[in-house]
């Protein structure tokens, strides 16, 4: 089943997720947020579902916003407009988008986002969301723009590392590799010990198919 940007398929209880576009690495074009949020709520509707994994197509998870259709692109777009700029066009834009990146938040069944390449920009964004990641240590995660844009439309940085470690990450716009996020807490226990006391098998198998052979089936 495919929802425009975004792969959906349901196997044992177990719906995965897929960015896919891997020829742009898994780009966030002007459409995809409202594709994960219809994905999303597809499996909050699905009662046979009880564990989400979320994950990208190709040789990494997604490399934030696509700066060739949004940037390079000649004529208007949601990220350029003519002069005197208008705050309230990027607002819109932006504030559109996190509202569906946020559907992965509020989803009703757990959430686990399987993360090899790099998540950076939106992708963390995107990643952040989830209540579990899992990364392969050849993995980033991070969000460059922060240079320039200033802080994360979804704010998970500081809800997940707290404010003085977010504080320490984003000035210096690191894309963090996968070890890094292990040690840092950067992992969401939100939900996580209802996962395990509810769904002890399924949890299990998750796990094993995240980390199995480092995730070579995804970077093939």
């Amino acid at each position: 089943m495919n929802f425009g940007a975004v792969l959906y398929e349901s196997k044992e209880r177990v719906a995965t997720i897929t960015l896919n576009r891997p020829e742009r690495f898994n780009a966030i074009s002007e459409t995809m947020p409202e594709d994960i949020a219809a994905a999303f709520g597809h499996a909050n509707n699905d009662d046979t579902v009880h564990v989400v994994v979320l994950t990208g197509a190709g040789r990494g998870f997604c490399g934030g916003c696509d700066l060739k259709a949004f940037a390079e692109k000649s004529g208007i777009n949601p990220a350029i407009q003519d002069m005197p700029w208008d705050p309230m066009i990027d607002y819109n834009f932006m504030s559109r988008c996190t509202q569906s990146f946020m559907s992965i938040w509020r989803c009703h069944k757990p959430v686990i986002a399987r993360v090899h390449g790099d998540a950076v920009a939106g992708g963390s964004d995107i990643a952040l969301c989830c209540d579990i990641i899992i990364m392969n240590e050849d993995a980033r995660i991070g969000y460059p723009p922060s240079r320039v844009w200033g802080c994360p439309t979804t704010a998970m940085w500081v809800y997940r590392l707290g404010a003085e470690k977010a504080k320490q990450s984003q000035p210096f716009s690191m894309a963090w590799p996968g070890i890094v996020p292990k040690v840092s807490g950067l992992s969401n226990a939100r939900r996580k010990s209802a996962l395990n006391r509810l769904l002890p098998n399924v949890t299990r198998e998750i796990r094993y198919r995240a980390v199995k052979n480092e995730f070579n089936m995804q970077t093939k």
